[in-house]
């Protein structure tokens, strides 16, 4: 259907037909291609209703009103999302940046932009970097990648490593933790089997000491290899600005974090290279405009 034939026919309809001064000649075309496509007359053509809308037509320019209404409210949706301020955003997210800067960043892009829906996928960096190539996720933060090809990576934001420690470790009195400190100590860290983690440099800077990371177990993810460390299995590490719950109640152990002196975590913002959707760019320029620093 020719919208603009439609909107003519709406106007001449609303002011009154050809007495309120339309050119009966220059409507004559519209109104007749739209009565072929419809199958029913819109305008009387002969007698003293002439050139005046049928009952039918008197019916049509409602729904016409209706449809041109509706392509309008679709172009609007249409440019909001080719801005970026409406739509869908899917965030591919790795263990390592579920942390308060992400929640910070989650916010602050939901208040900016209410219209975004957002999907959060978990997983690790090398599947969420498939899964950007792929146009599964917009937008991944990973830990820094390998291989980039068809990807644009850069920094969002650098970590400090904690320590959890069980109370009353021998070394909850230390404002800072060494791997010297730890060099004999049972450690909890990721499989060295999984396809990408953070314990990895974790055990790169024991290996930059020439320490070999004592194993008390091995774990698949954060909240196992927490609760493998309440247990007593050993000493683990997470983001420092990972999210934490205090716990209450009796009978609870809480664990006890301290900073650990190895290079800081950093995390990074992948996107496909051509054409990234406009939404992972809005969300790529508020975590830009935090410019936070690491936390301490």
């Amino acid at each position: 259907m020719n919208l603009r034939r439609l909107q003519y026919f709406v106007e001449f309809a609303h002011h009154g037909g050809v007495d309120a001064g339309h050119d009966w000649e220059s409507m004559r075309n519209h109104v007749a291609a739209l009565e072929k496509e419809l199958g029913f007359e819109l305008v009387h053509k002969k007698g003293p209703q002439a050139r005046r809308l049928t009952a039918a037509g008197q019916h049509y320019v409602r729904d016409a009103q209706r449809i041109l209404r509706t392509h309008q409210d679709m172009l609007a949706e249409a440019a909001r999302r080719n801005l970026g301020v409406a739509g869908r955003l899917r965030i591919g997210l790795c263990e390592e940046a579920c942390t308060l800067y992400f929640a910070r960043a989650l916010t602050r892009f939901s208040q900016r932009f209410p219209e975004v829906a957002l999907d959060v996928v978990e997983g690790d960096s090398v599947d969420l970097a498939r899964a950007v190539r792929r146009r599964d996720v917009d937008l991944a933060l990973t830990l820094p990648l390998s291989a980039n090809e068809g990807l644009a990576v850069r920094d969002a934001w650098l970590d400090r490593w904690s320590v959890a420690l069980s109370p009353g470790h021998p070394l909850e009195a230390r404002t800072l933790i060494t791997c010297q400190d730890l060099a004999h100590e049972p450690l909890v860290l990721a499989d060295p089997l999984l396809p990408s983690h953070g314990h990895e440099y974790i055990r790169e800077a024991f290996h930059h000491h020439q320490i070999e990371p004592c194993i008390g177990a091995l774990g698949i993810n954060r909240t196992t290899m927490l609760v493998l460390a309440v247990a007593g299995a050993g000493s683990t590490f997470v983001p420092q600005a990972m999210v934490r719950v205090p716990a209450t109640g009796s009978g609870l152990v809480r664990l006890e974090f301290r900073p650990l002196d190895v290079p800081l975590l950093r995390i990074c913002v992948a996107v496909a290279l051509n054409s990234p959707p406009r939404t992972a760019l809005q969300f790529m320029q508020v975590i830009d405009a935090a410019d936070e620093a690491v936390i301490s």
